[in-house]
C-alpha cells in the first residue's frame, strides 16, 4: 500500500490530464468519476427493502430438527 501511495500524485495528475485534453468523452467521463470519488469518496447507496421499497426487513428463523 504504501508503494503505491508513491505514485499517487503522479496518478492524479495523469488523470487531470485525461479529464482535460483527451477526445474520448468516455475517457474524460471515467477520469472525472476516478478524481471526484477520490476527493469526496462515492456517493451513498440508498438501502431499502424488496423492490426498492420500504425499509430493509431482517428476518431470523428458528427451526427445531429432528436429527434421530
Amino acid at each position: 500500500m504504501a508503494l503505491a501511495q508513491v505514485y499517487t500524485k503522479e496518478a492524479l495528475d495523469t488523470l487531470a490530464k485525461i479529464m482535460r485534453k483527451s477526445e474520448s468523452d468516455a475517457a474524460r467521463v471515467a477520469s472525472i468519476k476516478e478524481l471526484l470519488e477520490r476527493g469526496h469518496g462515492k456517493a451513498p447507496q440508498p438501502q431499502t427493502g424488496e423492490d426498492g421499497k420500504g425499509p430493509i426487513q431482517h428476518v431470523h428463523r428458528i427451526e427445531l430438527v429432528d436429527l434421530t
